[in-house]
């Protein structure tokens, strides 16, 4: 695989590695640290690319099996699985105890890093019709690159308004001196 041939990989590595630095800034705060290491791995992730080889590793086996063709029910389960986690993941912008001491845009960046893996993940259901959405291009890159684009420049916007918060500790102690 050659980096940066494929506009899709490009525009997901780039905006991963923008939020990485976004949140990494931000040093001692947890749920910040957290979201850096997140989109590392997210970056990691484009560059070897598991997802794929998973999902045909799975098809092998599917195939193997002799269960290929009658997988619905196990691409309904897991997306059962999906909508669960969704619901869980939206709770966190509802139910503050969830992220004790996190702030609304913290909250939000949270939600969003978890939509983005999400996308990772029904990758590896390939519902046909889903992927025919997701992998659709619009300027030379797919649909999936776009979404991955619009939640990580979200969550790096958030970790960066963060930053500049006035309430924050760090501005507090400028401010002292």
């Amino acid at each position: 695989m050659s980096l940066f041939v494929n506009s899709t990989q490009t525009v997901g590595l780039i905006a991963f590695l923008l939020t990485f630095i976004c949140c990494a800034m931000h040093g001692r705060r947890r749920v910040w640290r957290c979201l850096a290491i997140i989109f590392l791995l997210l970056t990691c992730e484009l560059v070897v690319e598991a997802r794929h080889g998973i999902r045909a590793l799975v098809n092998t086996i599917l195939v193997h099996a002799d269960i290929y063709g009658n997988r619905g029910w196990l691409q309904i389960s897991l997306i059962l699985i999906l909508l669960i986690f969704t619901a869980i993941i939206l709770k966190y912008l509802v139910y503050p105890r969830l992220l004790p001491g996190a702030n609304g845009r913290q909250k939000h960046a949270v939600a969003a890093t978890g939509l983005l893996a999400l996308l990772f993940a029904s990758e590896l259901i390939s519902v046909h019709a889903i992927d025919a959405i997701f992998y659709n291009r619009i300027a030379g890159v797919m649909v999936i690159g776009w979404l991955w684009l619009l939640l990580a420049g979200f969550t790096s916007f958030l970790a960066l308004k963060d930053r500049a918060s006035p309430d924050l500790p760090h501005h507090k102690e400028v401010a002292d001196k």
